[in-house]
């Protein structure tokens, strides 16, 4: 059994989808059902409820050998530090109770710690907080700017100020879809199990130039 929190998400549901493609048995896991009533109807068994709460984790994860493990915004939050950090403690918490072997965590290549456009706040915190695991194969993935996430920001695009770190509007950026992550996410996840930890870099074949 592999289980995909954050499935609404589109690296999350994309990796779900690749996963019942090639007959795995899934389990996804999200805020409200009816975004993953598609999946459902693919054969993933469905889940829904507050990911920040360990108890529900701990039975999302029962029975599983490996997670996905996608840390989606709260609905109805403007402020989500405190989501991201309780659900990662709750994650972390519901996995030592498991049978899980595996864990894949989409992570940010953008780290910078003022940055304005890092996808989830405290992310080396969270990553911290996954390699105290013991005897699991922690895989972070950590992807680069992803290409759907820019048109959310299209009104801030007066170079060079978009970027925190001033880049130059001339040069392409590498970007990567949320398709293309799920698509790498359920290749990982398929890989042996290696005790230990490793990090993934996945910056996309996609490229902007927006001057």
């Amino acid at each position: 059994m592999i289980v995909i929190t954050g499935a609404g998400t589109g690296a999350g549901s994309r990796a779900a989808e690749c996963l019942l493609a090639r007959d795995q048995d899934v389990r996804i896991v999200g805020w409200s059902p009816d975004n993953l009533k598609w999946l459902g109807a693919q054969g993933a068994e469905i889940l829904a409820g507050d990911q920040s709460n360990e108890h529900f984790l701990t039975k999302a994860f029962a029975g599983a050998e490996a997670v996905c493990l996608i840390v989606p915004g709260k609905p109805g939050e403007d402020i989500q530090v405190d989501c991201y950090t309780k659900s990662i403690e709750a994650a972390v918490g519901a996995i030592s109770k498991s049978s899980v072997r595996k864990v894949v965590f989409l992570s940010s290549q953008i780290l910078e710690p003022n940055a304005r456009t890092v996808a989830m706040p405290g992310i080396k915190d969270i990553e911290r907080k996954l390699i105290t695991l013991e005897n699991i194969d922690v895989v972070i993935l950590r992807a680069g700017y992803v290409l759907e996430n820019v048109f959310d920001y299209r009104e801030h695009f007066t170079p060079p100020r978009f970027f925190e770190n001033d880049l130059s509007p001339e040069p392409p950026i590498n970007m990567a879809t949320s398709m293309e992550i799920g698509e790498k996410i359920a290749e990982l996840i398929e890989t042996p199990v290696t005790i230990g930890n490793s990090v993934v870099n996945f910056a996309g074949e996609k490229w902007l130039c927006y001057f």
